[in-house]
């Protein structure tokens, strides 16, 4: 809790790459993810697939349509996410709010309000989990 606090207090966040991982050996070069991508973030050079990581949003789109499974979200996985609301299940907080929010919308919302110090009732708890979280592993299955 005191490190979201010291986070929310300044007037900047740094920013990681939360975006895909791409497995090249996967891969069969079909360009669904080209077509379907919304940030236009990747590409296809000399029969390599290229991900721009400044334009890529992590938001989940192309691993959920990719059908060898050759893309990967490096955020979240249902594993970590149970895990996060286990611990969050702990704090004593009451009504406790768990806010599944997507990476690319909602989640980013709750950090510009952060950024803005626009408060919300401590008894929100944010989980940032992928836009195409439930899709992603409907499709795995």
């Amino acid at each position: 809790a005191l490190k979201i606090i010291s986070l929310l207090s300044k007037d900047y966040l740094i920013a990681e790459f939360t975006g895909i991982e791409l497995d090249e050996n996967k891969c069969g070069l079909c360009g669904l993810c080209l077509k379907i991508c919304p940030y236009n973030a990747i590409t296809i050079e000399s029969d390599r697939i290229s991900i721009d990581k400044f334009k890529c949003k992590g938001c989940g789109t192309c691993a959920s349509i990719c059908p060898t499974n050759a893309i990967d979200l490096n955020i979240d996985t249902s594993e970590k996410t149970l895990a996060t609301i286990e611990i969050l299940s702990k704090f004593r907080a009451a009504p406790k709010i768990i806010a599944f929010c997507c990476a690319s919308c909602g989640y980013a919302a709750a950090d510009d309000a952060g950024l803005k110090k626009i408060s919300y009732s401590p008894n929100i708890f944010i989980v940032r989990v992928p836009c195409k979280f439930c899709y992603q592993i409907i499709l795995r299955k």
